[in-house]
């Protein structure tokens, strides 16, 4: 009884995370729209765009993205090939959601790993933006924590397909 106390609080904290860092996303994409319609009106009226906007948006869309993955996890928004996988029904279907779970779960630790490699080399060398000198590292280390929530949230998710197995 205590272990399913502990699993669904580890549940309930990575839930809150994955939903924090959704909102995060989202603030960020607000803040694109906005700067997005402020750059098109400085130059369709004066002619004199915003100097960076399409730097800040390059990286701005790397937040959006990653961010979002372990929500779009926890909520069952990914795309799936439901023309094949409604097909299975019972242990079959099970077994496919199992490996496709491991899968996941198996890139984006590799991903995670990586990047944070990446991120970490950059801050290391100093790497910014050519035009307005923003330091990389800050969005590029979003990256692993976006796949390590997506990680968790797909880990979460195989736990109970196991347990779901077991009572199949």
């Amino acid at each position: 009884m205590e272990e399913i106390k502990s699993a669904n609080k580890t549940e309930a904290v990575i839930h809150a995370v994955s939903n924090w860092l959704n909102i995060a996303g989202a603030s960020i994409l607000s803040i694109l729209m906005f700067l997005t319609v402020v750059d098109v009106s400085l130059r369709y009226f004066f002619n004199r765009p915003l100097r960076g906007t399409y730097e800040l948006t390059e990286l701005m869309m790397v937040a959006i993205v990653v961010l979002g993955l372990g929500y779009t996890a926890a909520t069952g928004g990914h795309i799936s090939v439901d023309i094949i996988v409604n097909r299975f029904k019972g242990r079959s279907r099970q077994t496919v959601d199992i490996i496709n779970f491991l899968l996941g779960i198996v890139i984006f630790s590799l991903i995670a790993w990586q990047s944070t490699e990446y991120a970490f080399s950059a801050l290391k060398t100093g790497e910014h933006s050519d035009i307005l000198k923003v330091p990389t590292f800050y969005f590029k280390i979003l990256v692993p924590i976006g796949s390590t929530m997506l990680v968790l949230e797909l880990l979460m998710q195989l736990l109970k397909s196991f347990k779901r197995d077991a009572r199949v």
